[in-house]
């Protein structure tokens, strides 16, 4: 069995996430597939490495897997990001000063998790993630133990529609 196939056999997650893109990284393109596994945490603290990276990425899974339970650090609420899933830029904000891009996985599937915690429209979501960051401003530095974990390239191709044959 592969690292994807046993990972595939993990529950689905349908919470929101976080991801850091350093500052010399571009953003993440309208609409994307992600091309590898990637890491993201429930906390923006520890996404951003205490708010040092460019952008913050809101990350609202659907197919994410939570991995907490094994993780070697499983108070940071890991879920990865699945190869394959598609992403499309919800909308783009400023919370607390700190740039962020909200980005929604797309599923055409039934079997995919029930988002939790997005709230009833863009603007609660974006009013609830602005208070958490707040919230985390507030908080003492963390302990990064493996820098570039959770704030990396966002590892992903542009998806261009195919052209259509005339």
């Amino acid at each position: 069995m592969s690292f994807l196939d046993a990972l595939g056999k993990l529950p689905m997650s349908g919470g929101v996430g976080f991801r850091g893109v350093p500052m010399s990284r571009p953003e993440p393109p309208g609409l994307s597939i992600a091309t590898m596994v990637m890491s993201t945490t429930r906390y923006p603290r520890l996404a951003s490495e205490n708010f040092k990276c460019g952008l913050l990425l809101v990350i609202l899974h659907r197919t994410g897997r939570d991995i907490s339970m094994l993780s070697t650090s499983p108070g940071d609420g890991e879920v990865l990001i699945m190869p394959g899933s598609a992403w499309s830029v919800l909308c783009r904000s400023q919370l607390e000063g700190i740039p962020a891009v909200f980005m929604e996985e797309i599923v055409f599937s039934e079997n995919a998790a029930q988002p939790s915690g997005w709230g009833q429209n863009v603007a609660d979501l974006v009013g609830s993630t602005s208070e958490r960051i707040a919230a985390s401003l507030s908080e003492p530095p963390v302990s990064i133990e493996t820098p570039g974990r959770y704030c990396g390239e966002w590892e992903a191709r542009e998806y261009t529609r195919p052209s259509s044959q005339n």
